[in-house]
């Protein structure tokens, strides 16, 4: 009997150490698998959003600013670089529905059609981001007797409204994005003079010569009072304001600038929105996270755009007082 139990007691012995034995080859497999999961997911890198190259479109009316920008963002990360390619607005859209591009700057919202549109290309919603805030100003040469514009009459559906104001209305553009931004003219006298010329120049030149005549150009082209070509061209203009009634009936004027853009006080406000069709996309989305920051936002500031998120100001305060010397 003791024998037998010997017996099974070795036995029984033997079949726990295997036992612990299989265990341990399973604890084994089980770990490298999950090493190999781990391994397998895809988790970029930081550095991965600041590498690389894209190409975005952007809306002729931003070249100025988006190039500051770019210049920035590049200076910042040596290893990205992005290239601008400006167009009209219909031609930022056309490269979006085909999906040659995957990212744009344009001056306004997306439609709810046009959303539906690039979201049954491949089931992608894209995603706008108000970058900054930019305006339709309006010029008339030095010598012209205009002085503002009334909302209610611009805007007005009497026919002959405006005619009789005899108004010539010129954009910056022909396929400007501005008249797609606010509806201008949509219900007043078709017969109402409104064209486009190439450039801001010969907006400017044009409203020169011609006492009658307004143009209407973005505000982003002229907002950058550190630029001497704007400085020269803003010499031969005014801007001219706009009377509006607020709620309460009474008559508010307001211009394009600074001041009222960022108080809301000026009517003609339209956005600066990034369009990202692809949130794939690295280097797209690390130039998003830039403009957002402190230095992006900095820099529409300085432009004389207002930025979404208006940057902090920093004091150094001297706490052992002022030296004055005599």
């Amino acid at each position: 009997m003791v024998y037998f139990g010997f017996t099974a007691f070795f036995k029984s012995s033997m079949k726990c150490k295997k036992m612990k034995r299989n265990i341990g080859y399973l604890l084994v497999v089980f770990f490298f698998s999950v090493s190999g999961c781990k391994q397998n997911t895809k988790v970029l890198p930081a550095d991965q959003y600041h590498n690389g190259h894209i190409v975005i479109a952007c809306d002729n009316d931003f070249r100025y600013v988006m190039e500051q920008q770019r210049e920035v963002f590049e200076s910042a990360y040596p290893g990205a670089s992005i290239t601008f390619e400006y167009m009209s607005d219909a031609e930022i859209m056309n490269k979006l529905y085909k999906r040659e591009l995957q990212e744009a700057v344009i001056g306004r919202q997306l439609t709810v059609e046009e959303l539906e549109a690039l979201t049954r290309i491949d089931s992608t919603h894209p995603r706008e981001h108000l970058m900054a805030k930019d305006a339709l100003a309006f010029i008339v040469g030095n010598k012209s007797p205009i002085k503002s514009l009334n909302y209610e009459r611009l805007f007005s559906n009497e026919q002959q409204m405006l005619n009789n104001d005899n108004f010539t209305f010129v954009f910056d553009g022909k396929q400007t994005s501005l008249v797609k931004s606010f509806q201008l003219f949509s219900g007043v006298n078709k017969s109402l003079k409104v064209f486009a010329l190439d450039s801001i120049e010969a907006v400017i030149d044009y409203v020169n010569q011609h006492d009658g005549a307004i143009g209407a150009i973005p505000y982003a082209k002229i907002s950058d009072e550190d630029n001497p070509h704007m400085q020269q061209l803003l010499k031969n203009v005014n801007i001219i304001s706009v009377e509006k009634k607020d709620s309460t009936g009474r008559t508010t004027v307001s211009a394009a600038s600074e001041a009222d853009i960022s108080i809301g006080a000026y009517p003609f406000i339209r956005p600066l929105n990034y369009v990202i069709c692809n949130p794939y996309e690295r280097v797209g989305t690390g130039f998003a996270n830039f403009i957002f920051k402190k230095q992006g936002q900095k820099i529409f500031l300085k432009a004389g755009l207002i930025p979404t998120t208006m940057p902090e100001r920093d004091f150094i305060i001297n706490s052992n007082g002022v030296d004055v010397k005599k």
